[in-house]
């Protein structure tokens, strides 16, 4: 599921972007299929469903609005970068959870973080809005970082599709929230099924990925989808291929794959 989720958001570059509000009406149909398929189970207890929506709010929607608003103030390399961070303050986070034998796989994350640097120009952010963007962007990052751990036990509290609908329901609560108020650019749904079809998909298949392994696995995530990214953009564009680039790919792939084959014990989130 981690693996088909990283595929599709690597290749969201070939489609054009989804407006929140249509990716809200997305998820809200999205969550209201799985509601209907969990039949008379429903969904659980509130207090644990309101607990659920609020973690996967915070490790999706949430971030995601503040990202695209600092992206029309910083360029998307920046953001790349940034988001690149997130699998090392996982890890950081797991560790005051778990103790400090979770601490050995800063390593990896650190040399996922040092591929996508040497891959993904990035300039210092000027002053004003643009730091600010940068302060939102990286927040946006820690709130994901909390959220993937914070999340993880209490998804395991539900069934798949009692995941995905609470999932769903919560963060189209999100993006139609804000993407009534932002508005967002003309829709073409005569030439969108794609990446309908695609950001539906993903959705189903990151919960099944977040509820089913630990959150560090989970984390790398944010070194899989920009390496299936830049693989793609080779192999379609064909640039010239340099040493820095080989070396950047290299330790991209070695920091996202030590994480995700990690076997890191997950003795203390039944406290969380």
């Amino acid at each position: 599921m981690l693996g088909g989720y990283c595929l599709l958001a690597g290749s969201e570059w070939l489609q054009a972007p989804v407006p929140l509000r249509v990716k809200g009406w997305l998820y809200l149909l999205v969550g209201l299929g799985a509601l209907a398929a969990c039949g008379r189970r429903g969904l659980g207890d509130i207090r644990s469903v309101a607990r659920l929506g609020l973690w996967a709010a915070l490790l999706l929607g949430v971030p995601e609005v503040m990202g695209r608003w600092a992206g029309g103030y910083i360029s998307g390399s920046l953001g790349t970068v940034v988001l690149g961070l997130v699998p090392l303050m996982v890890v950081m986070v797991a560790a005051q959870v778990e103790g400090d034998e979770v601490r050995r796989l800063l390593v990896p994350a650190v040399a996922g973080l040092g591929g996508l640097l040497l891959l993904v120009p990035v300039g210092v952010p000027g002053a004003g809005m643009a730091l600010v963007a940068t302060v939102v962007l990286v927040g946006s990052a820690v709130l994901m970082a909390v959220a993937g751990v914070r999340i993880y036990p209490v998804l395991r509290e539900f069934g798949w599709m009692q995941g995905v609908a609470v999932f769903c329901l919560a963060n189209a609560l999100v993006f139609l929230g804000v993407g009534l108020l932002w508005g967002g650019g003309v829709w073409d749904w005569r030439e969108g099924w794609g990446a309908i079809a695609g950001t539906a998909g993903e959705v189903v298949l990151l919960v099944g990925a977040v509820r089913g392994i630990a959150a560090v696995r989970v984390g790398a995530r944010f070194l899989l989808v920009p390496l299936i990214t830049i693989v793609e953009g080779l192999v379609l564009l064909l640039p010239e291929v340099t040493v820095r680039m080989v070396g950047g790919v290299t330790l991209l792939a070695m920091g996202a794959g030590w994480l995700v084959w990690s076997r890191e014990e997950r003795r203390s989130l039944s406290l969380l």
